[in-house]
């Protein structure tokens, strides 16, 4: 990928296809790797990502198709950035085929996506990542800030889950007239009767999902809330604490109505609510 500079003709110019790769000296690649020496690890919780970004002498293009690099740096992910990262285009690309920049949101594209993210067959998705990172057990291995971002970031992947999956069910209610007509009448029913089925598991998926990730949400927020109340000794001696503010409200649990606050102070997961009502 090519890393634009701030400012450039490149970026004032638009936004189209030449322009977002024109102008760049700056590129980077990513190889994932394990301590182990291998390059992909059998759990989420060991699996590092390295970024590689060199600098070439001149901006491309350029009449030479090669350039010698004139410099290299290594950024190292640790496993929680890099599941953090990879949720974040998991995220990206729903919203991308969701709403496109043009047109509308085609069917068949979406599904695809949508189908790799609620209901994943090969790797556990964003459960498996939950599970790997926010776990009682393991949480309180990793950094604050660390894990306030990939709550963050998995609050927006439900979030945009379920604004796409009413993107496919309003366009497959709405299909156009025209794309019927040129089809036999009895084979767009059959697929028209398919595609509802498939859309019905993959909302089931995601309600079953929502289920589940209620209760990492739970653990993400009370091990913030417990990290973030510096202690502070008042007049008589005795420890106080004050409760900063924790989270923005747009990434916090409280406010996307996964969890809610009791009386004493904890919390706790609500069956009747949902995820980020919209």
């Amino acid at each position: 990928d090519a890393i634009l500079k701030k400012g450039t003709l490149a970026q004032k110019r638009g936004s189209c296809l030449y322009h977002q790769n024109a102008e760049c000296r700056r590129f980077v690649f990513e190889t994932p790797f394990t301590k182990s020496g291998r390059a992909h690890a059998k759990s989420t919780a060991e699996q590092y990502l390295r970024r590689t970004i060199c600098t070439v002498v001149e901006r491309f293009p350029t009449s030479e198709k090669l350039q010698p690099i004139v410099s290299e740096e290594h950024v190292d992910l640790e496993p929680i950035e890099a599941a953090t990262k990879a949720i974040r285009e998991k995220v990206r690309d729903l919203t991308l085929k969701a709403f496109p920049l043009e047109g509308q949101a085609k069917l068949k594209t979406l599904y695809q996506v949508l189908s790799g993210a609620v209901n994943p067959q090969v790797h556990g998705g964003v459960i498996e990542v939950a599970q790997a990172f926010l776990k009682d057990s393991v949480i309180a291995t990793y950094k604050t800030e660390h894990v306030e971002q990939l709550q963050d970031v998995l609050i927006r992947f439900m979030d945009i889950a379920k604004k796409a999956l009413r993107v496919a069910r309003k366009t497959l209610e709405h299909r156009p007239t025209a794309e019927r007509s040129t089809k036999d009448a009895a084979a767009a029913i059959e697929e028209e009767a398919k595609d509802m089925e498939f859309q019905n598991i993959l909302e089931e998926r995601f309600d079953a999902l929502k289920e589940k990730m209620k209760r990492y949400f739970e653990t993400a927020q009370t091990y913030i809330q417990r990290e973030s109340l510096p202690e502070i000794i008042d007049e008589e001696g005795a420890a106080a604490a004050v409760a900063p503010s924790l989270v923005s409200a747009e990434a916090n649990p409280l406010h996307a109505g996964i969890i809610e606050p009791l009386a004493n102070n904890h919390r706790r997961v609500t069956s009747n609510t949902s995820v980020l009502e919209l």
